[in-house]
């Protein structure tokens, strides 16, 4: 497992970004960003399994949480090509 890998693993857990932007002086909006981005590829890493063991049920959930936190459209972007 490579440094990139974990380092996605580990911001796809966090869950507060106003207390870590409150601590970071970032804006909220940017911390909220980060968080969606890795867990997109974290749940792309978990549903093709590279790098990790295939897990489908997994992946959807953090696809899920991706548009949860942000609002992003990666989800819909994921399906549009998957399809």
């Amino acid at each position: 497992m490579c440094c990139g890998f974990i380092c996605v693993f580990s911001v796809s857990l966090l869950e507060d970004a106003a207390d870590i932007s409150r601590r970071t002086d970032c804006m909220e909006d940017y911390i909220k960003k980060g968080i969606s981005m890795a867990c997109f590829y974290f749940a792309r890493c978990l549903s093709l399994g590279r790098g990790i063991q295939q897990d489908e049920e997994e992946a959807q959930r953090l696809y899920s949480r991706v548009s949860k936190i942000s609002g992003m459209i990666f989800v819909v972007t994921y399906l549009c090509v998957s399809v």
